[in-house]
């Protein structure tokens, strides 16, 4: 029902985005913008399958300094990369200095093997995200390399390190490994969905509550630090907003639908 708009769709892990994709560009200039999507990724290339650096929250303002096809070039956050024009409101042609406190926390880690590690991958929930892509996959003792149990396909796990065979993750209370094979980085949209649309359809109804119901029962037969959540599908399964998914969320959304009958 899209077709006569400029825009097209893709689907990540049951969740259906949408995106611009046609039409004129609009003509857009140097300045002071202002970001209008609930969170926008400031990407490293001006690309919408380019590498997320940070995600801009709403209302923030930004300078931006080059355009580029659409793209604008800013900072945030310490780090410089581009953003979606289509998600950003022209306030003025000047430049703003943006001024963003960081609050850095060191942890130390004690392990007894290190793994050769050609990448280190951000503490970052939205870019260190990575997806099983076959059937099952087994994560291994990070020691002996000893099966510690086998997941299933889509299940989310938080990359640490990486090399040409194995990525370290979080597991449990402390390390494991699983094979490059098995996985892939999680893909981000530009805008978040909306909340309670859990089955990414661009409709909240009753379907959602089936999806939301399986996505919970999913993520209690994983273990610790395993989920059957990406960062961006477990913002729109937490309906009430207390950080976590469970039965709660349902009456949530079950409340929400009788409300929108009404």
């Amino acid at each position: 029902m899209f077709s006569r708009y400029p825009f097209n769709s893709y689907t990540h892990d049951t969740i259906r985005y949408f995106r611009y994709d046609g039409g004129e560009t609009p003509d857009y200039q140097n300045g002071t913008y202002e970001i209008t999507a609930s969170a926008l990724n400031l990407r490293e290339n001006p690309d919408s399958d380019s590498e997320s650096l940070d995600l801009i929250p709403n209302g923030e303002k930004v300078s931006v300094t080059e355009i580029s096809d659409g793209w604008g070039k800013t900072s945030y956050n310490g780090k410089t990369g581009w953003i979606s024009m289509q998600y950003a409101k022209f306030v003025s042609a000047e430049i703003t200095e943006t001024t963003t406190t960081t609050t850095t926390v060191t942890t130390t880690t004690t392990t007894t093997t290190v793994m050769p590690v050609t990448t280190a991958v951000d503490d970052n929930s939205y870019t260190d995200e990575y997806t099983v892509i076959n059937q099952t996959a087994d994560i291994t003792d990070s020691e002996n390399n000893g099966v510690l149990c086998t997941i299933p396909q889509n299940s989310v796990v938080k990359v640490t390190e990486i090399n040409d065979e194995y990525a370290k993750i979080l597991f449990e209370d402390s390390y494991a490994l699983i094979s490059v094979m098995d996985i892939a980085p999680v893909a981000q949209p530009d805008i978040m969905p909306e909340k309670g649309d859990v089955n990414g359809d661009g409709i909240v109804d009753k379907l959602d509550i089936s999806t939301l119901n399986e996505y919970i029962l999913a993520e209690s037969e994983l273990p610790e630090n395993v989920s059957a959540f990406t960062a961006v599908g477990r913002f729109t399964a937490d309906c009430n907003n207390d950080g976590a998914v469970d039965n709660n969320d349902v009456i949530q959304l079950l409340i929400k639908l009788c409300n929108n009958t009404h």
